[in-house]
């Protein structure tokens, strides 16, 4: 445990602080620079992101990776799930025609009508 946990924190602790005596000694040594310090903290701050872009940026490659690979295994289903959106889009736009003519919608209820006394009947 001690070579495995302990050592590369206590390891990680001391480089940073090896760190923050050298960037202390250089900046406050002589002239005190405004400039390099802000210079140190962006660095410090951008070096998180770029590497949660880089991982962003992997995953997002992979996942379009697996869908380009999956999409062919499974076109029956993808064509099924575009007739029945075809299907559904169909569907709302008589919809909204009906909601905007409102007298439209008397044919419409008619039409049902009938149908379903066709099933009904078996035919």
């Amino acid at each position: 445990m001690t070579w495995q946990v302990i050592l590369p924190v206590v390891l990680a602790g001391l480089i940073m602080a090896g760190m923050i005596i050298l960037v202390s000694a250089a900046t406050f040594r002589g002239n005190g620079d405004v400039g390099r310090w802000a210079a140190i903290s962006t660095i410090w701050l951008v070096i998180p992101v770029m590497i949660g872009g880089l991982v962003l940026l992997v995953a997002v490659a992979a996942i379009a990776y697996l869908l380009g690979r999956l999409t062919g295994l499974i076109p029956p289903y993808t064509y099924q799930a575009q007739s029945f959106a075809s299907r559904v889009e169909a569907g709302a736009r008589r919809v909204e025609e009906l909601a905007h003519q409102p007298l439209k919608i008397v044919p419409e209820i008619g039409w049902l009508i009938k149908k379903a006394f066709k099933k009904m009947r078996g035919g």
